[in-house]
C-alpha cells in the first residue's frame, strides 16, 4: 500500500501511475477542493494524514517544501515500523534535515523526479509524466540499502530512471539546470511584456520556448532559489 500526501501534479500524478502499476494507492491533501478533485476521478482520499499513512508500505511527501516539516511532525507517530519514507522534492537537503530531526527511525530515501510542466494541480496530472525521466535517490551514511533498492525498483516500473546522489549534490546540481533556467525564464518573461503589445505580438517560438516555465507557481520556483 502506498500512500501520497500532496495531490498536485507530481503527487497527483504519481497516484495515477502507481495505480496503473496495480499497486493499492491512497492520498491525502490539505486543500479541500485537491481533494475533491481526487476523490472525484476515483482515488480513496482520506479525511487525515494519519490515516493515509496508518498501515501504509511507502509514505510519499509530495507536499510543497515549506508543508514538510509540518506534516513530518504530524506524521511521524503514525508510520509503521517497516514503512518507506520518500518524497519528490526539488531540494534534497532541507527535507533529509527535517527527517533526521523529526522522523530519526524512518527508512527515509530522498527522491526528486525530473519531470514536470508549467501547470500544476490535480487537472494537470499524467500518467506519464514519468516515462524516461531521471529520477534522483539519495545516498547517505544512514541509508537503508534495502529501502533504497525498492524504491529503485518502484522507480522502474514507473518508467523513470533512478539516479543514485547525495542530497548536497543533487541540489548544487538542481541550481544550475532547474533553478537557474526558471529564473533566466522570468527574466525573459518580463522582458518581453516590457516590449508592449507590438514586441508580444511578434514574439516567435524561440521566446515562448524560453519563458514556458515563467508560468511555474511563483511560490514553487521560490523555494527552489533560496
Amino acid at each position: 500500500r502506498v500512500a501520497v500526501l500532496g495531490l498536485g501534479l507530481i503527487g497527483g500524478s504519481l497516484m495515477h501511475a502507481i495505480r496503473q502499476n496495480g499497486l493499492d494507492v491512497v492520498g491525502y491533501d490539505t486543500d479541500p477542493q485537491t481533494a475533491a478533485a481526487a476523490s472525484a476521478s476515483g482515488f480513496p482520499v482520506l479525511p487525515t494524514d494519519a490515516a493515509a499513512v496508518r498501515g501504509a508500505d511507502l509514505v510519499v511527501l509530495a507536499m510543497p517544501l515549506p508543508q514538510v516539516r509540518d506534516a513530518l511532525r504530524s506524521l511521524a507517530p503514525h508510520l509503521a515500523p517497516h514503512a518507506l519514507l520518500t518524497d519528490v522534492g526539488t531540494l534534497k537537503a532541507p527535507v533529509l534535515a527535517a527527517v533526521r530531526d523529526l522522523a530519526p527511525h524512518a527508512r527515509f530515501v530522498g527522491g526528486h523526479p525530473l519531470a514536470g510542466t508549467e501547470e500544476s494541480g490535480w487537472g494537470a496530472t499524467d500518467p506519464m509524466l514519468f516515462r524516461d525521466a531521471p529520477w534522483t535517490l539519495t545516498l547517505e551514511p544512514e541509508t537503508d540499502l534495502d529501502a533504497w533498492v525498492a524504491i529503485a525498483e518502484l522507480v522502474c516500473d514507473l518508467g523513470a530512471k533512478p539516479v543514485p546522489t547525495t542530497a548536497a549534490d543533487q541540489d548544487a546540481a538542481v541550481a544550475h539546470v532547474i533553478g537557474l533556467p526558471h529564473v533566466l525564464a522570468e527574466v525573459l518573461a518580463l522582458t518581453g511584456l516590457s516590449a508592449g503589445p507590438l514586441g508580444l505580438s511578434l514574439a516567435a517560438g524561440s521566446y515562448r520556448s524560453g519563458s514556458r516555465v515563467a508560468r511555474t507557481r511563483p511560490e514553487l520556483v521560490a523555494t527552489w532559489c533560496d
